[in-house]
């Protein structure tokens, strides 16, 4: 045992080397040399026991090979301190190990050590004492008498012969021998004896361990990781495990006379994490020489961050997990101006950077034909922050309203206009003003364009412009082309041609692009048949298309322009219809009784129903139940 514990202090990376494995010394020692060596120990320690026993109880004799106890040859010289003195060292240690051991104390192997040991150094002096004092000194006088007795006991068989032989041996004063004087020289040498033999062997012990394992020698075998460098270079080289060095790495592994901390063979040492990551890692010395990491450095996590620093709110980025040196972006409410930055830092902590000012307006702006709503005094000592408004009302004669309104860049923004109102746009010859009614009832007001399209006949572009002053300003005119197409018609259909057709104004194309009404569309009247057009050609106007004229039915007949229809058994439900009428998917009419002699109904041919307006006329129900009365009557 302190053989292993010396190469433990001594050699400390000896073991690894031999075995390539990290099995201490002390571990093989006991795998590989205790179990045999226990049981080696236990079997001398048994031979020896039984020897003593044997020599101090039984004895063979030399005359005739009889058997005799050596007790009454003993029994004078005190046979029993001897054993104990000398025998003891063996019998008392073994059996105390055993009781230390395998006893009812149930002690670590380190403590029932230290016991024995601690018994063995209190047990040894007083064995050392019994031996000098109490059992027969050392010398020749009884020895030489032994050696007589021996030889006369060979020549002597009788028991009574050997009787008078002992009483006259002690009774001889020559032969005397005192067991109960001891010399005090030979006491002090063996007390000063002593007394330097456990200086001697406690000098050896702490030489050989020493007490304070901080101050130790050079180990005699010491190897450590060298392939890789020593444990800076180690975590140098492998910057990607963010692995760093504790303050007491140097001081635990330096080697003497050696720069740097160096590992052992089967040694390992705690790394710290660079800062921004956290973990526990360490590093150990395999026993082939090569570096072995165990654990990992992850980065610092930061908690959640906050929604709202500072007048600004975070800017959702979908990131659940924050760790060390992430950034964020918090954006500024309305009414503040600025950036906060959040950075999650090395210690896991939030650091903010940055901040959100209030944006404040200078006083609101000067707005021709407009006053503020607010009282001087109120307008000088009040602020302007972003969002708030200040409204205007316009000055007679104009109409609107106006708001200013303090933006989020510190200026403010002017909505609404004050405009004078016109009239109607005037009427102008040859021309009609083209507007949307809605625009109308809005009413007309400053800037206001309204564009004018050129009656048939004429071309030529008109726009009227509303002005400051109230009044429109009319740029353009319409000019005569074709002539007017209403004398046009007149002449080709007489004076009353509007009951046979009309112009569709909103129908008029402008081919020739000179801003004149080319060709018109005419619109034939209730009853009539017919799809006419005006065009205008070489500065006259010409008819084309087919003219207006009764419906055609299927016999030659003509339809009337206006019939009336009673339906119901009754003839109660009664309706105008003009020209042909779509009734129940076919298209009928009343003809005129002079273009078809017999006949009153006909299908009509070649021409699509007109889709009659709804106009109701007297039923004929009176005169139906006149018929019927004086059917009856008959």
């Amino acid at each position: 045992r302190l053989a292993t514990t010396f190469l433990e202090h001594s050699a400390p990376s000896l073991c690894f080397w031999v075995s390539k494995s990290c099995m201490s010394c002390t571990k093989l020692y006991e795998d590989h040399i205790h179990l045999a060596a226990a049981a080696v120990n236990f079997i001398l320690c048994s031979f020896a026991l039984a020897f003593v026993f044997t020599f101090e109880k039984l004895g063979k004799s030399w005359q005739g090979g009889g058997r005799h106890t050596f007790d009454e040859y003993l029994r004078r010289i005190g046979p029993f301190w001897k054993f104990w003195g000398v025998k003891g060292v063996v019998s008392v240690t073994y059996f105390q190990w055993l009781v230390l051991s395998y006893g009812p104390f149930h002690f670590e192997q380190k403590r029932i050590y230290l016991l024995h040991c601690l018994l063995t150094t209190v047990e040894m002096p007083i064995l050392a004492v019994i031996h000098s004092c109490c059992a027969y000194p050392f010398g020749k006088p009884w020895l030489e008498y032994l050696l007589k007795l021996q030889q006369k006991d060979m020549e002597e068989a009788e028991a009574e012969a050997s009787d008078r032989r002992m009483t006259v041996f002690w009774r001889d004063p020559e032969d005397t021998i005192s067991m109960g004087k001891v010399d005090s020289m030979l006491c002090c040498f063996y007390l000063l004896f002593w007394i330097a033999g456990c200086i001697g062997a406690h000098s050896f012990v702490v030489f050989v361990l020493p007490v304070n394992e901080m101050v130790q020698r050079p180990p005699m075998f010491n190897v450590s990781c060298t392939k890789e460098g020593d444990i800076w270079q180690y975590v140098e080289n492998n910057h990607q495990l963010h692995y760093r060095l504790k303050d007491d790495t140097l001081e635990k592994h330096r080697l003497p006379n050696v720069g740097g901390a160096w590992l052992h063979l089967c040694d390992r040492t705690e790394l710290d994490c660079e800062p921004g990551f956290q973990g526990s890692p360490i590093l150990r010395c395999s026993p082939s020489g090569t570096y072995d990491h165990r654990g990992f450095c992850r980065r610092t996590r930061c908690g959640q961050p906050k929604e709202e620093v500072g007048h600004a709110r975070l800017h959702s980025s979908g990131q659940t997990r924050w760790t060390s040196d992430m950034e964020i972006t918090y954006e500024c409410q309305r009414g503040f101006t600025g950036q906060i930055q959040g950075i999650c830092g090395k210690d896991g902590v939030w650091r903010f950077e940055g901040e959100c000012k209030e944006v404040i307006c200078p006083s609101p702006p000067v707005v021709p034909r407009a006053k503020p709503l607010l009282e001087p005094h109120e307008l000088e000592y009040r602020t302007w922050q972003a969002g708030t408004s200040l409204h205007y009302q316009c000055e007679e004669p104009f109409t609107g309203s106006i708001t200013a309104t303090c933006e989020d860049d510190g200026t403010f923004l002017l909505s609404g206009r004050c405009l004078r109102q016109c009239n109607a746009p005037p009427k102008m010859p040859n021309s009609v003003a083209i507007y949307e009614n809605q625009l109308a009832i809005k009413g007309f007001f400053e800037g206001l364009r309204v564009t004018y399209q050129c009656s048939p006949g004429y071309g030529g572009t008109l726009i009227a412009t509303c002005r400051e002053d109230g009044n429109f300003s009319v740029e353009g005119g319409c000019k005569l082309r074709c002539g007017g197409l209403e004398s046009f018609l007149e002449k080709q259909f007489g004076v009353f041609w509007k009951d046979d057709l009309s112009t569709n104004q909103s129908g008029t194309l402008d081919f020739t692009g000179t801003g004149e009404a080319d060709l018109v569309p005419l619109r034939c009247s209730m009853g009539l048949a017919g799809q006419p057009l005006a065009v205008c050609h070489e500065g006259g106007w010409r008819l084309l298309g087919d003219p207006c004229q009764l419906f055609r039915t299927s016999s030659g007949c003509r339809c009337k322009r206006q019939w009336k229809l009673c339906q119901g058994l009754l003839q109660n439900n009664c309706k105008l219809w003009h020209g042909c009428h779509d009734r129940d998917g076919s298209s009928w009419c009343e003809v005129e009784s002079s273009s078809c002699g017999q006949t009153s109904w006909d299908y009509c041919v070649g021409q699509s129903a007109q889709e009659d307006p709804e106009v109701h006329l007297p039923s004929e129900t009176k005169t139906v139940a006149l018929r019927i009365g004086l059917l009856v009557t008959a």
